[in-house]
Order: C-alpha cells, then structure tokens, then sequence
C-alpha cells in the first residue's frame, strides 16, 4: 500500500518529508521503508503503534517510533533476532536444539523473548499455548 508513496511529513524525522518509499520489508517486530531522496537512499526503521504519524501520499501510518539507519545498523538489528514467526518455519531440529541448551527456560517466557522467536505477540503465545495445550509454566526440558 505504501510502496511508492511520498513522505509528506513524519513527526519524529522531519527529514524523511519529500522522500519516496521504495521498499516496504520487515522481519519479526521490525519493519523498515527504503526510502530515496534527491538521489540518496536511506533506510527509515519503524515501530508500530501511536506516537508520532508518518503522512504519505496514500494516508497515514500510525507509528511509536521512527529511526533513520544505515545498512549496518539494520543488521546489528536483526542479528540476535531468532527464527522469524511470520516467514521461517520453526523446525523439530531448532525447538530441540532450544531445548538442549535452555532446559530450565519457560516456555511461557521464551516464546516472548525476540531472540527464540521474532514477532511474537502476548496475543499470540497465548493461542500457541492454548492450542498446543500446555502451560506456560512449563520448562523445555520437560517436554
């Protein structure tokens, strides 16, 4: 929806006004905007939720935060995030290996942590507990 649309003002980076937004990625809780201006391209990292406003040619994104970065900054980022919830199945041979290295850790707990798994929710651990029909109380090694 937002892919090529103009900045037309963003509270928290004044400087990101007239830019273009070429790519919209994301990974976990992260979400970033390629954007370009004057020729220079810059990378503008987002934060859902409802502090500050980001107006663009296609209406308004509601966000808690907004950083423009560098390359390298994303990567540092991104670097002690786990398996992305959205896009890379978590296999038997990750959950065990978790499992051999974390026994006493909660699971409850863990499914929090970004580092065991990127993007997910409060909302969605639950569900996934629910559903799988354990506390989250209990401890991988007991599994």
């Amino acid at each position: 929806m937002f892919l090529g649309s103009m900045v037309v003002k963003a509270d928290g980076q004044p400087a990101l006004a007239g830019s273009t937004i070429c790519q919209v990625d994301s990974y976990g809780k992260l979400i970033w905007f390629e954007v370009m201006k004057d020729g220079e391209t810059s990378i503008a990292l987002l934060t859902l939720g409802n502090s500050e406003v980001i107006e663009t040619s296609h209406g308004p994104l509601a966000v808690t935060r907004t950083r423009v970065i560098t390359t390298d900054e994303l990567l540092c980022y991104m670097a002690p995030l786990g398996p992305d919830v959205l896009s890379i199945p978590l296999t038997m041979a990750y959950l065990r290996n978790y499992r051999l290295n974390h026994p006493n850790a909660q699971i409850g707990t863990q499914l929090l942590k970004q580092t065991f798994v990127a993007g997910t929710t409060n909302e969605l651990r639950a569900e996934i507990l629910h559903s799988a029909g354990l506390s989250p109380f209990v401890r991988f090694g007991a599994m």
